[in-house]
């Protein structure tokens, strides 16, 4: 799929809406109109978010999404919270509130002798007659040149940090070298107040100079080369230093102030008397609907200031304009995982069961992931489901029954079928749990190790395969399937990875033909 942004003068928009409407082409979807606050009150994501139903990292990119912020955009790139202020120690206990940020106060408002100056420089734009409204700021949280600081070391971030640098990369001492450097650089430089971008939460790759780009040498050359991001003491690789961040901003500290950074950022705090409290006013090109560039009529001067807008930074729209309610930690029942898949593949799960529910030892057990967001207090048949499959590859779906608050396991009624799924398994071949997953829905199982080199697709009730997948050039030995129940991981004993996208096409669930991303690299199974 290929994406396009057009930018038209505001006269031509209405006119090419009309237009692409009269055509009526086959895939016109009509998406919800309406101001971004409007489209935020619409959508019932804040009651989700208070209650648990969806992450702060999904809810902060559900805001950022609403407020005009997108991937495809780097002057609006969306922007995420530095949320941890300890990165100097060999230990981090994420317990301690000691070790966050103050998510009340913009990063400006951090450090209480910088903040001073902020003060002052406001006071003085007030008295001293400008024709631009104060402010505390002349630099901003969220600008291009910030995102292509942070990804400098991924295409084709590289190559647009290089055109933004007119063709060379920036002297070394001012590239992102060092998590510590740029949180004590964002504590004390006076131009210096950026946040954060979303990959901080997700993308360990960013920090690792994987192209072996020579980005030259510190002081001036007589210093360490510049490579791999150098990591707090108390992140042992990339991955580890990724799952800390996330465990932080979906831990229950940053939980119970992220409403406080929402105010500043998407906010009340975001534009007039209680931003100038906060000490949050940012220079006035920034803002949404600050100038009229249509109005402009001398092309240089409109041109300087598009640049100005582009370069500088844009402030999201702002969505809220009272104070954003608190997260309701008392029942978050949402399941804040890191990581999208579980770790080492599998979910912790423990049944007592007395009767048999199988001929053959248990190889596979699993709750939907639709049951376990609810804590088992379903209200439909279909999220009732324990699946498992054994060493025959009979899968089976047993129900939970609520007596009193005590779950009891009923067993399949229709155990006796000996409902199999897919074909034999590869003769040398282990079987576990590694082989299999069930969809969200608890419907299907798909399930590899079959001799074929293919992964498979079972409806549990019915024993029908609706798809099978060889692709591999060996045994699949094992297959995850993420907690957003779309995004497949199979392993070979090719040594390959692929990454596949996980579907609904009617009542049934497909794999597209071909994997999305292929990681190689692996030296065995």
């Amino acid at each position: 799929q290929t994406n396009a942004f057009f930018n038209f003068e505001k006269r031509e928009k209405s006119k090419v809406f009309s237009k692409i409407i009269d055509l009526r082409p086959p895939n016109l979807v009509y998406s919800e109109t309406g101001t971004p606050e409007e489209i935020l009150k619409r959508s019932g994501l804040t009651k989700k978010w208070q209650s648990g139903q969806i992450s702060n990292f999904d809810y902060l990119m559900q805001l950022n999404t609403i407020a005009g912020r997108t991937y495809n955009d780097l002057s609006q790139y969306p922007v995420f919270p530095w949320v941890i202020s300890n990165f100097t120690t060999d230990e981090i206990d994420l317990r301690d509130p000691g070790n966050y940020r103050d998510l009340s106060k913009p990063m400006g408002a951090l450090n209480p002798e910088r903040l001073r100056d902020y003060v002052k420089r406001y006071q003085d734009c007030s008295l001293g007659g400008l024709d631009i409204p104060p402010f505390h700021y002349g630099s901003h949280y969220s600008n291009s040149g910030i995102v292509l600081y942070y990804l400098l070391r991924v295409e084709p971030f590289t190559s647009l940090f290089i055109k933004l640098q007119s063709g060379k990369f920036d002297i070394a001492d001012r590239l992102f070298d060092s998590i510590e450097g740029t949180w004590n650089n964002c504590l004390t430089n006076p131009s210096d107040v950026k946040e954060l971008i979303p990959e901080f939460f997700y993308f360990p790759e960013f920090l690792v100079n994987h192209n072996k780009f020579y980005f030259g040498k510190r002081h001036g050359g007589n210093g360490p080369a510049v490579d791999d991001v150098i990591l707090p003491r108390w992140a042992k690789t990339p991955q580890h230093f990724i799952n800390t961040m996330r465990d932080a901003l979906e831990g229950p500290i940053v939980s119970a102030s992220l409403h406080k950074w929402i105010d500043l950022i998407f906010g009340f705090k975001q534009q007039g008397k209680e931003a100038v409290e906060a000490v949050n006013v940012f220079y006035f090109l920034t803002y949404e609907g600050a100038v009229n560039l249509d109005a402009i009529t001398d092309e240089n001067n409109r041109k300087a200031t598009e640049s100005q807008i582009d370069h500088f930074g844009q402030t999201p729209s702002q969505l809220i304009k009272r104070p954003h309610p608190p997260k309701d930690l008392d029942h978050n029942t949402h399941n804040t995982s890191p990581t999208l898949f579980a770790e080492n593949g599998k979910r912790q799960l423990a049944i007592k069961h007395r009767e048999r529910v199988s001929k053959a030892p248990l190889v596979f057990i699993a709750v939907p992931e639709t049951q376990m967001l609810s804590n088992l207090s379903v209200n439909v048949a279909m999220a009732e489901r324990v699946v498992t499959v054994d060493r025959a590859r009979v899968a089976a779906s047993h129900r939970w029954l609520d007596e009193g608050g005590r779950f009891v396991l009923e067993a399949d009624p229709m155990l006796s079928q000996r409902r199999r799924v897919g074909i034999p398994f590869a003769p040398d071949l282990s079987v576990s749990s590694s082989l299999f997953a069930v969809t969200e829905d608890g419907r299907t199982v798909i399930s590899c190790g079959h001799w074929d080199n293919s992964f498979k697709l079972t409806v549990i009730d019915s024993a029908k395969q609706t798809q099978s997948v060889a692709w591999h050039k060996d045994i699949v030995t094992c297959i995850s399937l993420g907690r957003d129940g779309r995004t497949l991981v199979t392993g070979s004993k090719d040594t390959t990875l692929a990454i596949w996208q996980v579907h609904m096409r009617g009542n049934a669930h497909r794999v597209m033909e071909r994997p999305s991303v292929i990681l190689h690299g692996h030296n065995d199974e």
